[in-house]
């Protein structure tokens, strides 16, 4: 855990190089809790249908609104956080919970897969805001969108 902490705290790297980094160390582990929850889940949760339509809306708001809105809204949240708390680590875990249970609301196994990737999110953010708000906000969007986008594709491709 050390590792990837100090992996997501450099920003002395290229911008894109830090974002395809982010975006595996948020997916991949994100990925195998979904499995995990929609396996052991499945027979208790009732995974909602979506019409095409509304797959067609939800792609587009996942991809291009989700992103940029959602990191424009962990801005304040992070800020009242290291008010509270200067360890951009249990800050960044704070948020995360938060994060998972805003999408909770949504779908439990949704709010339980996206607190690994909203860490993610939130020490992105709080390492590149260092530098910058608007680097934060670039970085930290460009990772969710990489993230959704593949995320929306493998859930199209395999019918979900």
């Amino acid at each position: 855990m050390a590792k990837i902490v100090r992996t997501l705290l450099d920003t002395n790297v290229p911008t894109l190089n830090y974002v395809f980094r982010a975006f595996a160390i948020g997916f991949f582990p994100a990925m195998v809790i979904a499995i995990v929850l929609f396996i052991s889940l499945s027979s208790v949760i009732n995974f909602p249908q979506v019409s095409e339509q509304d797959e067609v809306v939800t792609y587009i708001y996942a991809l291009f609104v989700a992103p940029w809105l959602e990191t424009l809204m962990m801005w304040p949240i992070l800020s009242l956080l290291r008010w509270i708390n200067k360890n951009i680590f249990w800050v960044a875990i704070a948020s995360a919970i938060i994060w998972g249970a805003i999408h909770a609301m949504g779908n439990i196994a949704q709010g339980l897969t996206v607190i690994w990737v909203f860490f993610v999110f939130s020490m992105s953010f709080l390492a590149w805001r260092e530098k910058s708000l608007g680097r934060a906000i670039l970085v930290t969007s460009l990772i969710h969108f990489c993230h959704n986008t593949v995320t929306m594709s493998l859930a199209a491709l395999l019918g979900g």
